[in-house]
C-alpha cells in the first residue's frame, strides 16, 4: 500500500471518527466518545507524521510563490490542526470517564467544557472547508484506488 493509499483510508477513517464525535450524547454516548477522542488521537498523530513531507514542502512553497489555493489550503489545515489540539487538550481536561478511571485529575470548569464544544463546532466548518478544497484530490485518489481494485479484480489477483 502506497503512503498516498494510507493517507487517504486514514482520512476517511479520521472522517467518520471526527463525525461520530460531533454528536456524542445523542449517537455515541460519553464513555463511547471519550474512547473514539483516544483513538481519533492516535490516528489524528500518525497523520500528521505520514504529512510531514506535504507540510515542510508547502512551507518552502510559501516562501516562493503566491500561488492563493497553497496559501488557503496551508492556513486551513493550520487551522484545523491548531483547533484540532485545543479539542483534545480540552477534551482530555473535561474527561468523565477515562481519566478518572486511570486516577487522573480532570477538571469541572464549566469554561473549559465551553472551549472543547465550541472548538469542535468550529471544527466541524473548518472540515467542511476542507474537504471541499481537496474534492479533487478525494476523487482523484478514489479514482486511482477504485480503477487500482478493478483491474486486480480482472487480472484475477487478490489482496490477500
Amino acid at each position: 500500500m502506497t503512503r498516498h493509499a494510507i493517507v487517504a483510508t486514514l482520512d476517511v477513517v479520521l472522517l467518520i471518527a471526527f463525525l461520530a464525535l460531533e454528536t456524542p450524547g445523542a449517537s455515541t454516548g460519553f464513555k463511547f466518545h471519550e474512547w473514539v477522542g483516544i483513538a481519533f488521537v492516535g490516528f489524528f498523530v500518525v497523520h500528521v507524521a505520514l504529512s510531514w513531507s506535504w507540510i515542510s514542502g508547502t512551507i518552502g512553497r510559501l516562501r516562493q510563490d503566491a500561488v492563493p489555493r497553497i496559501r488557503v489550503n496551508f492556513v486551513l489545515n493550520a487551522a484545523l490542526f491548531v483547533m484540532a489540539l485545543v479539542a483534545i487538550v480540552s477534551g482530555f481536561l473535561v474527561s468523565d470517564y477515562l481519566l478518572p478511571s486511570a486516577h487522573l485529575t480532570t477538571s469541572d470548569d464549566p469554561r473549559w467544557r465551553n472551549v472543547h464544544n465550541m472548538t469542535a463546532s468550529f471544527l466541524l466548518a473548518v472540515v467542511g472547508l476542507h474537504i471541499a478544497l481537496n474534492w479533487n484530490w478525494i476523487k482523484g485518489a478514489f479514482r486511482r484506488y477504485m480503477t487500482r481494485q478493478s483491474s486486480r479484480d480482472i487480472g484475477g489477483e487478490s489482496d490477500s
